[in-house]
């Protein structure tokens, strides 16, 4: 069961976010005379950055698609499917049917961990915490500022396929070639989840989906970059409050252990 009543384990999971096509993380309509209709997000000092919460949002729906795709095959790791329930939906969520009347406490937890799906396990829902963490994604040490660009849009009627009269409107994108630094971390987790999150980052390095909005016209195709993952286990807590000292991850090996999980989890 995985809480956070002891330091189990944490990994670091580092990188860059590098544009191969305009992105447009959005901050709403602009009320700005001068200023576009539709802007990127930026911190107060107007440096567009790409919120943790968008990272996580598209993190979690790409490691839900893989769940539900494995799901049909009914795979078990550690003696249980793997599986993503609809977290959003009261009704069709892994947690909406749980009955806690006249439970205490431990119970209550030992049956949440119990009824949980894989998705809502690691990436948290209304009654678990979430055990993965995305920090807000800034600029890398090379740039000061970026220039961003603006685009003409127009919107389409949707009767006759064409564009709407006095329906013109610009919206602005970071160009490509930025580069964003990427920080994960993951607390009290089974290697096999953080080679989970690996496999989804290798999806999204090689385009199969994108970052914020308008993928639909090409944009938010990312490379990932310079990957490294790095560990500190309950056992070096001390030594790593101390020093900062962390254990460099191998990849190919999590990769792997994750690979045989799969084949040996089959109709289990």
């Amino acid at each position: 069961m995985n809480d956070f009543t002891m330091f189990k384990n944490r990994y670091y999971i580092t990188g860059e976010i590098v544009t191969l096509t305009p992105l447009r993380v959005g901050a709403g309509s602009s009320i700005e005379p001068s200023s576009t209709d539709m802007p990127v997000l930026k911190t107060f000092s107007g440096i567009p950055y790409i919120p943790g919460s968008t990272l996580k949002g598209v993190i979690r729906a790409n490691f839900e698609r893989i769940l539900n795709t494995l799901a049909a095959n009914k795979i078990k790791i550690e003696n249980k499917y793997l599986r993503a329930c609809n977290f959003l939906s009261d009704k069709e969520n892994c947690l909406s049917d749980l009955e806690i009347q006249s439970k205490d406490e431990r119970e209550i937890t030992k049956l949440i961990f119990e009824k949980d799906c894989t998705a809502c396990s690691l990436f948290g829902s209304s009654l678990l915490a979430s055990r993965i963490y995305f920090m807000d994604a800034y600029l890398s040490e090379q740039y000061n500022r970026v220039k961003t660009e603006i685009r003409d849009g127009v919107a389409i009627d949707r009767d006759t396929g064409t564009a709407k009269e006095k329906a013109k409107f610009d919206y602005e994108v970071i160009p490509p070639g930025v580069s964003f630094k990427l920080e994960v971390f993951m607390e009290n987790v089974e290697t096999w989840e953080v080679a989970f999150i690996i496999l989804v980052l290798k999806f999204l390095d090689k385009g199969d989906f994108s970052l914020g909005g308008r993928s639909s016209t090409g944009l938010g195709r990312v490379n990932i970059r310079n990957l490294k993952i790095e560990k500190v286990e309950g056992t070096k807590l001390l030594d790593y409050i101390l020093t900062g000292k962390k254990e460099l991850v191998d990849q190919s090996n999590l990769i792997n252990e994750l690979t045989s999980l799969l084949k040996g989890g089959v109709n289990a």
